[in-house]
């Protein structure tokens, strides 16, 4: 495919991907707590169907999507894989924060999504979920 035919969010090599990011009004500590907690991670993953997330490890979601979490770095990153049994293939998403003195930037990237319309879909999923976590700071 030439590169006037590549459309947004396309790669040659992981399908179309997506990110979003926002900075927080949070520190790092208090906004990795926030994610990784219960009420953070309804907003931007879903409600784990029991335990919690270990690296090399696989989770599952109330929903019935699941897969392996991949690295868990704590306070840094965290990637994982996404999807439902049949899936033809698991999106992989990653959540970084990046500490901004007193705040937090919190980024989420997703790739492997099958075409555009996913991409776009997943796009206001993560802008509605950054949205979602600021309101969720006055609470933090």
């Amino acid at each position: 495919m030439s590169d006037e035919q590549t459309m947004v969010g396309q790669t040659s090599d992981v399908g179309f991907q997506v990110g979003a990011r926002r900075t927080l009004p949070i520190p790092l500590g208090v906004a990795w707590d926030m994610l990784l907690g219960p009420r953070g991670l309804a907003v931007w993953l879903g409600e784990l169907a029991s335990g919690k997330l270990a690296q090399g490890q696989p989770y599952a979601l109330a929903d019935g999507r699941g897969g392996v979490v991949r690295v868990l770095r704590e306070g840094s990153h965290l990637r994982l894989t996404l999807g439902r049994a049949g899936d033809a293939r698991a999106s992989t998403v990653q959540l970084r924060l990046l500490p901004q003195g007193q705040r937090t930037t919190v980024a989420f990237h997703e790739e492997h999504l099958p075409g555009p319309a996913d991409r776009e879909q997943r796009r206001r999923f993560y802008h509605a979920a950054l949205d979602a976590l600021a309101s969720l700071c006055g609470d933090a």
